[in-house]
Protein backbone atom coordinates (compact mmCIF):
# COMPACT_ATOMS: atom_id res chain seq x y z
CA UNK A 1 0.00 0.00 0.00
CA UNK A 2 1.36 3.39 -1.01
CA UNK A 3 1.86 6.36 1.30
CA UNK A 4 -1.23 8.19 -0.01
CA UNK A 5 -3.43 5.10 0.39
CA UNK A 6 -2.21 4.62 4.00
CA UNK A 7 -2.90 8.28 4.74
CA UNK A 8 -6.41 7.99 3.30
CA UNK A 9 -7.07 4.81 5.31
CA UNK A 10 -5.85 6.51 8.49
CA UNK A 11 -8.09 9.51 7.90
CA UNK A 12 -11.09 7.27 7.28
CA UNK A 13 -10.40 5.30 10.46
CA UNK A 14 -10.10 8.52 12.48
CA UNK A 15 -13.34 9.85 10.98
CA UNK A 16 -15.13 6.56 11.77
CA UNK A 17 -13.84 6.68 15.36
CA UNK A 18 -15.02 10.30 15.77
CA UNK A 19 -18.41 9.35 14.29
CA UNK A 20 -18.77 6.43 16.72
CA UNK A 21 -17.79 8.63 19.67
CA UNK A 22 -20.24 11.33 18.66
CA UNK A 23 -23.04 8.80 18.12
CA UNK A 24 -22.46 7.42 21.63
CA UNK A 25 -22.34 10.94 23.08
CA UNK A 26 -25.66 11.88 21.44
CA UNK A 27 -27.30 8.61 22.50
CA UNK A 28 -26.31 9.28 26.13
CA UNK A 29 -27.97 12.69 25.98
CA UNK A 30 -31.27 11.82 24.32
CA UNK A 31 -32.90 10.95 27.67
CA UNK A 32 -31.54 14.22 29.09
CA UNK A 33 -33.07 16.15 26.19
CA UNK A 34 -36.41 14.44 26.73
CA UNK A 35 -36.29 15.33 30.43
CA UNK A 36 -35.40 18.94 29.58
CA UNK A 37 -38.37 19.17 27.17
CA UNK A 38 -40.71 17.85 29.87
CA UNK A 39 -39.31 20.31 32.42
CA UNK A 40 -39.71 23.15 29.92
CA UNK A 41 -43.37 22.28 29.28
CA UNK A 42 -43.99 22.34 33.05
CA UNK A 43 -42.49 25.85 33.37
CA UNK A 44 -45.22 28.41 32.57
CA UNK A 45 -42.82 31.37 32.65
CA UNK A 46 -40.46 29.79 30.10
CA UNK A 47 -43.35 28.69 27.85
CA UNK A 48 -44.74 32.24 28.06
CA UNK A 49 -41.38 33.74 27.05
CA UNK A 50 -41.31 31.60 23.90
CA UNK A 51 -44.92 32.53 23.08
CA UNK A 52 -44.15 36.21 23.66
CA UNK A 53 -40.97 36.36 21.55
CA UNK A 54 -41.54 33.80 18.77
CA UNK A 55 -43.73 35.85 16.36
CA UNK A 56 -41.31 38.81 16.17
CA UNK A 57 -38.28 36.52 16.03
CA UNK A 58 -39.73 34.51 13.16
CA UNK A 59 -40.62 37.72 11.28
CA UNK A 60 -37.07 39.06 11.65
CA UNK A 61 -35.51 35.74 10.65
CA UNK A 62 -37.69 35.40 7.54
CA UNK A 63 -37.08 39.04 6.55
CA UNK A 64 -33.33 38.36 6.75
CA UNK A 65 -33.67 35.30 4.47
CA UNK A 66 -33.64 32.55 7.10
CA UNK A 67 -35.85 29.47 6.64
CA UNK A 68 -37.01 26.90 9.19
CA UNK A 69 -35.17 23.63 8.68
CA UNK A 70 -37.82 21.09 7.57
CA UNK A 71 -35.75 18.13 8.83
CA UNK A 72 -35.67 19.37 12.42
CA UNK A 73 -38.20 17.80 14.71
CA UNK A 74 -40.98 19.79 16.32
CA UNK A 75 -39.47 22.15 18.85
CA UNK A 76 -41.25 23.05 22.05
CA UNK A 77 -38.52 25.00 23.84
CA UNK A 78 -37.54 27.70 21.34
CA UNK A 79 -37.39 28.41 17.62
CA UNK A 80 -35.56 25.23 16.71
CA UNK A 81 -33.30 25.00 13.68
CA UNK A 82 -33.13 27.67 10.92
CA UNK A 83 -30.95 27.85 7.78
CA UNK A 84 -29.71 30.79 5.73
CA UNK A 85 -28.34 30.40 2.23
CA UNK A 86 -27.44 34.05 1.66
CA UNK A 87 -23.70 34.59 1.42
CA UNK A 88 -22.11 31.86 3.52
CA UNK A 89 -24.69 29.12 4.26
CA UNK A 90 -25.36 29.14 8.01
CA UNK A 91 -27.47 27.33 10.57
CA UNK A 92 -28.78 28.50 13.90
CA UNK A 93 -30.39 26.44 16.62
CA UNK A 94 -32.35 28.20 19.37
CA UNK A 95 -33.70 26.81 22.63
CA UNK A 96 -34.67 27.97 26.12
CA UNK A 97 -33.90 26.38 29.47
CA UNK A 98 -34.29 27.24 33.13
CA UNK A 99 -31.08 26.38 34.93
CA UNK A 100 -31.08 25.02 38.45
CA UNK A 101 -27.79 26.79 39.22
CA UNK A 102 -29.28 30.30 39.06
CA UNK A 103 -33.02 29.71 38.57
CA UNK A 104 -33.05 31.96 35.48
CA UNK A 105 -34.44 31.23 32.02
CA UNK A 106 -31.68 31.38 29.43
CA UNK A 107 -31.94 31.33 25.65
CA UNK A 108 -29.22 29.32 23.94
CA UNK A 109 -28.25 30.11 20.36
CA UNK A 110 -25.75 28.03 18.41
CA UNK A 111 -24.51 29.29 15.05
CA UNK A 112 -22.55 27.23 12.52
CA UNK A 113 -21.42 27.54 8.93
CA UNK A 114 -21.95 24.85 6.28
CA UNK A 115 -18.26 25.20 5.38
CA UNK A 116 -17.30 23.77 8.77
CA UNK A 117 -15.48 26.97 9.75
CA UNK A 118 -16.29 28.90 12.91
CA UNK A 119 -18.72 31.80 12.29
CA UNK A 120 -17.20 35.27 12.34
CA UNK A 121 -17.91 37.72 15.15
CA UNK A 122 -20.20 39.68 12.79
CA UNK A 123 -22.19 36.59 11.82
CA UNK A 124 -22.63 35.62 15.45
CA UNK A 125 -23.60 39.17 16.45
CA UNK A 126 -26.10 39.47 13.61
CA UNK A 127 -27.76 36.16 14.51
CA UNK A 128 -28.04 37.27 18.15
CA UNK A 129 -29.51 40.62 17.11
CA UNK A 130 -32.15 38.88 14.96
CA UNK A 131 -33.43 37.04 18.02
CA UNK A 132 -32.73 39.45 20.87
CA UNK A 133 -31.90 42.90 19.47
CA UNK A 134 -32.43 44.63 22.83
CA UNK A 135 -30.67 42.14 25.10
CA UNK A 136 -27.05 41.29 25.79
CA UNK A 137 -25.79 37.94 24.60
CA UNK A 138 -22.89 36.18 26.29
CA UNK A 139 -20.45 34.21 24.15
CA UNK A 140 -19.33 31.14 26.06
CA UNK A 141 -16.15 29.12 25.82
CA UNK A 142 -16.73 25.94 27.78
CA UNK A 143 -14.10 24.62 30.18
CA UNK A 144 -12.00 21.90 28.56
CA UNK A 145 -13.63 19.19 30.67
CA UNK A 146 -17.14 20.24 29.61
CA UNK A 147 -16.40 20.80 25.91
CA UNK A 148 -17.92 18.40 23.39
CA UNK A 149 -17.19 19.18 19.79
CA UNK A 150 -19.76 18.29 17.18
CA UNK A 151 -18.23 20.81 14.81
CA UNK A 152 -17.17 24.42 14.76
CA UNK A 153 -20.19 25.96 16.46
CA UNK A 154 -20.35 29.27 18.32
CA UNK A 155 -22.69 29.67 21.30
CA UNK A 156 -24.48 32.72 22.68
CA UNK A 157 -26.48 32.74 25.90
CA UNK A 158 -29.11 35.39 26.71
CA UNK A 159 -30.67 35.58 30.15
CA UNK A 160 -34.38 36.33 29.70
CA UNK A 161 -35.38 36.75 33.34
CA UNK A 162 -32.61 38.99 34.72
CA UNK A 163 -29.67 41.09 33.57
CA UNK A 164 -26.44 39.27 34.46
CA UNK A 165 -24.22 42.02 33.03
CA UNK A 166 -23.53 45.59 34.09
CA UNK A 167 -24.93 48.44 31.97
CA UNK A 168 -22.49 48.43 29.06
CA UNK A 169 -23.38 52.00 28.07
CA UNK A 170 -21.76 53.44 31.18
CA UNK A 171 -18.36 55.01 30.49
CA UNK A 172 -15.60 52.82 31.84
CA UNK A 173 -17.94 49.83 32.02
CA UNK A 174 -16.18 48.15 29.14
Amino acid sequence: MGKQARLTATRRAMAARRHDQMTAWVAERIPLAEQAAEAFQADPEAVGLVARDRPAQERRLRAAGWQPNPQSSAVVDGLGCWDSYRGHPMRLVHSLHRYEEDGQVWAHLSVSLASGLLPSWEQLRDAQWLLYPDQAGIVVIAPAGEHYSIGEVAHVWTCLTSRPLPDLRIAGGI
